[in-house]
């Protein structure tokens, strides 16, 4: 309740990010603008109304439009002014960002050979090759394709996950 997203979340205004999240920040306007609003930090609101919400209460209620980038807020550097409250998700890239400061980290002490699995956003390095199989979604006991990592990194979801209802799940379009 205290965290910066939901301080966002409950008023508009002008709010600093930490610096770390400027490659973070500059990935989603640049998606945003590439998938024409697509892929957009501001689903917060409408996962949170389907029942993806900070309880997990998987209750859909009223759901609304997600509203366009900038009809709503502004970024400038590291400060972001909202024009009405708006629940920001940054989910669809921020836990691949994770692995990759946990990457760096693990390498900022010497480690140089590891693999990173965050449960569909997976980073390997070193000497060996980690070999990833590619889930059937509508058949979850088959794999459709296998990939290669071999200092590399795979991400990648599915509408079978993070599921609670029919056609309730975690991505938005």
């Amino acid at each position: 309740d205290d965290s910066l997203v939901m301080h966002i979340a409950k008023k508009a205004g002008t709010y600093t990010f930490p610096k770390n999240s400027r490659q973070l920040i500059s990935l989603y306007r640049n998606l945003y603008d590439a998938t024409d609003g697509a892929v957009t930090p501001l689903v917060g609101d409408t996962l949170a109304a389907l029942g993806y919400d900070k309880e997990y209460s998987l209750q859909p209620g009223q759901v609304s439009a997600v509203p366009k980038w900038d009809d709503v807020m502004s970024w400038n550097g590291m400060e972001v002014t909202t024009t009405q409250p708006v629940m920001l998700d940054f989910g669809a890239a921020g836990k691949g960002y994770l692995v990759d400061l946990t990457a760096d980290l693990l390498e900022r002490h010497g480690i140089k050979d590891y693999v990173i699995d965050a449960s569909g956003d997976i980073r390997q390095r070193g000497t060996g090759e980690q070999i990833i199989g590619l889930e059937n979604p509508q058949d979850t006991t088959r794999v459709i394709g296998a990939a290669k990592l071999h200092n590399a990194s795979l991400c990648a979801s599915a509408t079978n996950r993070r599921r609670w209802g029919d056609g309730l799940h975690h991505v938005i379009d």
